[in-house]
């Protein structure tokens, strides 16, 4: 394949930072998840309440700015020189020809009204809720699905638009009989034929592989539906604002500088791939007693995690799946929001973003991100996480999805989001062709988070030696009907469209 000039040439005066400070509106996410606004969640957790001052453009950057002040380098330019990254692809991936930077538009004191208001209104709820039990999860999430209509009708717009013109792919799979523990909150592992065998694009309508292929349109989304009808899986449509491509170029600059810097000599191999990561975020379970920080000093690569996610385009990005995640499992969503709320309460050392429901990440730095068929069985199983794939490879050859579960290979185009219920269903790559790149982003939260919170905010051990009988056996009671709760809280194409319907 020969070397094809740079469609989106680099910018000298270009920074990423400045177009984060720019997209900040009016603090609390009431704009287009799908498009120019990174920063909108209506179920998730409001924005930082810091007022930012108004940056300008161009070289005269004020020198006082925090954001505008650092050094740029190569890692900190989103559309680098051609020869810092492989040839693009164009046949699969289109970059604008210039990219649009909107003026920042400082919060008014009405906007900072609103915010306080409503936060309000989300304490007095909780007091209420000290329990956390089902019926409340479920009373607020409700509450808050219909309530966001009222908040953001932006994005109630954007709901009835990519839901219409959304592609669903209905499956035999049925949840119920999936492998789970018997309070649901991870899941049982599953014995893997053959678990580090590579497969091919030529390998997918064999017989050793017998799995659909299933295409995905890049401007279309593609909803995984099982035996009920439910979503149990989603590919997202990419954003047609120009912004949107360079912040993930932005992040696979520095994702592939990390990887250079660090020489890794050996790599992360944990069933699930051999390629390095890097962990940040917190998590419970796997030797952990309570939630805490996954990358903790002293850890390795410690330095270059707290460097390369500190970078503003991945809180962008936290922001920008959960967003989406909440408009299409609205309930869902809502659970992991209110969950992660409550802990990050409960210990305010913890590490993670505002306005995302997700409790950690992981950064797959590749180069050729391929992972072996495996569950991510720590997860929580009636849940989803997503997975941002970044790279420089052809979708139609290489990089598939494979969700064995449902016996389907999806094709995924680079710099989109997919999401899957990774702890229940397992899943693998197709093999990319030689020379190409793909690395990908993973958000999740681990299971035994959600149990730390229905216990009280206690482990499970803790909890075993010191709540009362009667506590222990309702809580027995509730585990025995977890699994269909929380496979309640999948949404179905039927509620979306009657509520994008409603919403006119």
């Amino acid at each position: 394949m020969q070397p094809l000039e740079p469609v989106c040439p680099a910018r000298k005066d270009f920074s990423f930072e400045v177009l984060v400070q720019e997209h900040i509106k009016d603090g609390f996410g009431l704009n287009n998840p799908f498009a120019r606004d990174p920063f909108s969640s209506p179920l998730s957790s409001a924005p930082t309440s810091r007022a930012v001052s108004p940056v300008p453009l161009g070289p005269e950057h004020s020198p006082s700015s925090p954001l505008s002040s650092a050094p740029m380098s190569r890692a900190a330019s989103p559309i680098p020189p051609g020869t810092g990254r492989p040839p693009t692809l164009t046949s699969h991936i289109l970059l604008p020809a210039k990219v649009q930077l909107l003026r920042l538009r400082p919060r008014s004191s009405k906007n900072m009204n609103n915010i306080k208001r409503l936060l309000q209104i989300k304490k007095e709820k909780e007091k209420g809720c000290k329990h956390r039990d089902r019926k409340c999860i479920e009373k607020k999430a409700e509450s808050s699905a219909a309530k966001s209509s009222a908040l953001n009708p932006i994005q109630d717009r954007l709901l009835k638009k990519y839901v219409a013109a959304s592609d669903p792919f209905p499956t035999s799979t049925q949840p119920e009989d999936y492998r789970v523990a018997s309070n649901a909150f991870t899941s049982l592992r599953s014995k893997i034929a053959a678990p580090r065998r590579l497969i091919f694009y030529k390998d997918i309508p064999g017989p050793g592989a017998n799995l659909r292929l299933v295409k995905w349109r890049e401007n279309k989304c593609l909803p995984l539906l099982d035996n009920s009808g439910r979503i149990v899986g989603l590919g997202a449509a990419r954003s047609e604002d120009p912004t949107f491509l360079a912040a993930l170029l932005h992040i696979t600059d520095l994702l592939e500088d990390a990887f250079q810097r660090e020489n890794f000599s050996s790599t992360n191999d944990q069933g699930q791939g051999a390629f390095p990561i890097l962990k940040w975020g917190f998590s419970h379970g796997g030797g952990r007693d309570m939630p805490m920080n996954v990358n903790l000093p002293g850890a390795k690569n410690f330095g270059l995690t707290e460097e390369v996610i500190s970078n503003p385009a991945f809180e962008w990005l936290a922001r920008k799946v959960s967003s989406i995640f909440a408009h299409w499992a609205p309930r869902l969503h809502a659970h992991y929001a209110e969950t992660k709320d409550a802990i990050c309460s409960w210990n305010l050392e913890l590490k993670h973003w505002l306005g995302c429901a997700f409790a950690a990440i992981v950064c797959n730095l590749g180069p050729q991100t391929i992972c072996y068929k495996h569950q991510d069985g720590a997860n929580l199983p009636y849940s989803w996480c997503c997975v941002t794939l970044l790279g420089n490879f052809d979708p139609m050859r290489g990089g598939h999805i494979i969700l064995w579960n449902l016996g389907i290979a999806v094709e995924c185009p680079p710099f989109h989001h997919f999401y899957l219920p990774s702890s229940s269903i397992v899943h693998s790559n197709v093999a990319i062709q030689p020379g190409e790149t793909h690395l990908s982003v993973t958000h999740y939260s681990a299971g035994p988070l959600f149990q730390f919170t229905e216990r009280g905010m206690r482990a499970e051990l803790d909890f075993k030696q010191t709540a009362s009988k009667e506590d222990r056996k309702r809580s027995a009671a509730k585990d025995a009907e977890w699994w269909k709760f929380g496979l309640s809280l999948f949404s179905t194409m039927e509620e979306l469209r009657l509520l994008g319907a409603s919403l006119g």
